[in-house]
């Protein structure tokens, strides 16, 4: 079988785009029966930086087995802004959409979605009438991601854009996302039969999350203090995160000098935060980069609480955050503000603490009630029992074969 991803994000990228292509790569991969192309962009998620091995280069090609990588020109820049941001998508969407071609014989074509622009590469394949079935991985909606929080509001726009989302619906042999909410908002835009949608959720790579032990141990070898309650945030700094909660949190809690915050990622309003903080002149709030990210299962063992957020809206509450997973696969509780799927995970496995959306008095005061009371954090092993039976990423990779292997009879 001969499958090839088409996907703005993949490793060496950091992200939940990048994790979920890479980890469905990794798995498939051990079937030596299939060939997996997988056309990317060249590396530059979240920094804006492209190494300088791409430098001056279209193409770059990388093989490793029975996986062969293309890494295609894109536009990048280390400003980070939402100009930038097109750019670059547009950019590689332009490099991609007649390199795409060259696959018009494999069996399987997987576009993953955000970025939108990406999907216009099936009426492409479809115009030729090649031979790949197309399928779609929707993540995230879009255009609804741009028109919630009130980026885009041009009514002509709008209208076309989600016609255009219709019509990808309408053609892609299958579809996937990644929650039954994001599922049932799929089939309330248009209709479809509900059998050609599939959800394989996000999930964690139990080969590299894992309690990694003793947690004294492992707060020696990062250089985090021993005695500190420390809660712990990893992944994006955007808009959609809201991550203001966090920081009005602990400026509540300045004077409990043994509560510490630890906030490690990258995003365009991750300055804002840093300005924010120095404003409350908080020193119990410390920021790291993602250069961090190798030792993360080692921090999400040794931090005493994991932080889940979201800005609060109705797309959002079909979202299970990928570093939720990560968090329960290292046995690390976690405090949620977010509504919907989230807090319907919390409930359904009793595991996690579930905080109102927006409301950071009421997370002070669940943080600071834990603190208190570490009984109900003490770390077991029912996080990580979930995770293995349910969200391993190689699970979510056999249910993808599975998918496959009934579409190619």
């Amino acid at each position: 079988m001969k499958i090839a991803f088409l996907t703005r994000f993949y490793e060496p990228v950091i992200g939940a785009g990048s994790l979920r292509i890479t980890s469905f790569v990794k798995f498939l991969s051990k079937n030596k029966n299939y060939k997996i192309d997988v056309i990317t962009e060249f590396p530059n998620y979240p920094a804006g930086i492209i190494d300088e091995k791409y430098k001056g280069k279209f193409i770059s090609i990388e093989e490793h087995d029975n996986v062969k990588i293309h890494r295609l020109y894109c536009y990048s820049s280390p400003k980070g802004n939402f100009i930038t941001r097109v750019l670059n998508e547009i950019s590689f969407f332009f490099s991609s959409f007649f390199y795409v071609i060259k696959f018009r014989g494999h069996d399987f074509l997987i576009i993953s979605s955000p970025p939108f622009v990406l999907l216009f590469n099936l009426f492409w394949m479809k115009i030729f009438h090649t031979r790949p079935k197309i399928i779609v991985d929707i993540r995230d909606l879009h255009p609804d991601t741009a028109i919630e929080p009130g980026y885009l509001k041009n009514k002509l726009l709008i209208k076309i854009l989600y016609k255009i989302e219709k019509l990808v619906y309408k053609y892609a042999d299958c579809i996937f996302t990644v929650t039954n909410t994001l599922k049932h908002r799929i089939l309330k835009k248009i209709r479809l039969n509900s059998q050609k949608i599939f959800v394989l959720s996000n999930g964690a790579d139990l080969d590299y999350f894992y309690n990694r032990g003793d947690k004294n141990s492992l707060r020696e070898k990062l250089g985090w203090n021993k005695d500190k309650f420390i809660v712990l945030y990893t992944g994006s700094l955007s808009i959609m995160d809201d991550m203001q909660i966090l920081i009005e949190a602990a400026n509540l809690l300045k004077n409990q000098s043994d509560i510490q915050f630890i906030i490690m990622g990258h995003g365009y309003l991750k300055q804002e935060l840093v300005d924010l903080a120095n404003e409350f002149n908080l020193d119990n709030v410390i920021f790291l980069d993602n250069s961090y990210r190798k030792r993360l299962a080692e921090m999400l063992s040794a931090a005493d609480i994991g932080f889940v957020n979201k800005i609060d809206l109705e797309l959002t509450r079909g979202h299970l955050p990928v570093k939720m997973f990560e968090y329960c696969a290292c046995n690390l509780p976690f405090i949620a503000c977010l509504d919907g799927e989230t807090k319907d995970f919390i409930e359904k496995y009793n595991i996690g603490f579930y905080s109102p959306p927006g409301d950071y008095k009421k997370l002070a005061e669940k943080i600071l009630y834990l603190k208190n009371n570490k009984d109900l954090i003490k770390k077991d092993n029912r996080y990580y029992e979930v995770i293995e039976k349910y969200y391993s990423r190689e699970i979510i990779a056999n249910k993808l074969k599975d998918i496959l292997e009934s579409l190619d009879r």
